[in-house]
């Protein structure tokens, strides 16, 4: 019994050690597995993050570029707008030069033919004496038979005489008011060039606001897009609201380039009006005779006033709107004080 009972524990402290041999085996094939799993998923973890981090700094770099490339679009486009403001402000410049020169010429026209109309009174004035005259002289003599068969060849050279001298006179004051009815239908025509002179100023005015709102767009939006590019405020910005801004920007840089392509299109400042300074010429040859410069009036469609009206640049706008409206209340002040004039 004691050998049996020592074979019994032998064999169980074989099977023991088997089971155990084999329990540490498994549990360290699972160990490995496990291991080999997380490695696994640790590299496909790795993977998707790179691939989102690219995708996302692929996004930054395509939109900087297009970014960059809209801006410098719109740099030029700010470049030829000012040179078009100066050309708009040269032409300012020759058309108040064209005005008072017009003045002149018509305070100069305008004595002249004050002059002429009394000398021309004058002048009927002593016709109309000399023909009473006539009349008293004829009035006079004796109508009897007697002395007109005695005096007939003297009354008959008197008679030829004062008839030579009436149609001397009259042809006199034919002539005098011909030259009246020239000079009164030369003044209306000087006074129709000046109204035509004056509408083309109040276009050019016009004009030169629509410009000068273009203008101001222009810089709150190359304003805004410093701002967001700005490394200050780019570090206060989530992803979220930088992307907003960029869309807002895009919105007003959109507005902005059709606004310049219906600016573009129109025609040039110096077709305006229809100025007819050959007329003038001949008719005053002293006067100024230099070609007529003249301002497009730069009409905005209503969508892109409504979408700057709704936009953030509206706001900023007010302030330069505000003085540029002074300055066209005084401008128009001017315009109504030399038509009351007229």
């Amino acid at each position: 019994m004691e050998n049996l009972i020592g074979e019994t524990r032998k064999i169980n402290k074989f099977k023991y050690h088997e089971k155990d041999l084999e329990l540490t085996v498994t549990q360290d094939q699972l160990y490995k597995e496990m291991l080999r799993k997380l490695s696994h998923l640790a590299e496909e973890f790795r993977i998707a993050t790179e691939k989102r981090v690219n995708k996302t700094e692929r996004r930054t770099l395509e939109s900087n570029y297009t970014l960059n490339e809209k801006l410098s679009c719109l740099s030029t486009e700010m470049l030829n707008i000012m040179g078009k403001n100066k050309s708009y402000k040269q032409a300012t410049k020759q058309l108040k030069h064209d005005v008072h020169v017009l003045r002149d010429v018509r305070n100069e026209m305008h004595k002249n033919w004050s002059n002429q109309i009394q000398s021309l009174k004058h002048s009927i004035s002593n016709c109309l004496e000399k023909e009473k005259k006539l009349f008293s002289i004829k009035e006079m003599f004796p109508m009897k038979e007697n002395v007109c068969i005695l005096n007939k060849n003297l009354f008959q050279t008197h008679i030829d005489d004062m008839n030579i001298k009436g149609d001397e006179l009259n042809e006199e004051v034919h002539n005098l008011r011909s030259k009246y009815d020239e000079s009164l239908s030369q003044f209306e025509e000087y006074k129709y060039i000046r109204r035509e002179e004056l509408h083309r100023l109040k276009q050019l005015i016009q004009a030169r606001n629509h410009l000068c709102q273009l203008v101001s767009d222009c810089k709150t939006a190359l304003q805004e897009a410093y701002e967001m590019y700005e490394p200050e405020s780019t570090t206060k910005l989530n992803f979220t609201e930088r992307v907003q801004r960029f869309d807002h920007l895009l919105t007003a840089f959109f507005i902005i380039i059709y606004t310049c392509d219906q600016l573009i299109s129109r025609i040039t400042p110096y077709q305006i009006g229809d100025f007819r300074w050959k007329r003038l010429s001949t008719c005053v040859p002293s006067a100024s005779t230099r070609q007529s410069l003249g301002g497009q009036k730069v009409m905005f469609s209503d969508s892109v006033q409504d979408s700057l009206a709704t936009s953030s640049l509206a706001n900023v706008d007010s302030q330069t709107r505000k003085t540029f409206s002074g300055k066209d209340e005084s401008t128009g002040s001017n315009l109504e004080s030399v038509e009351k004039d007229e």
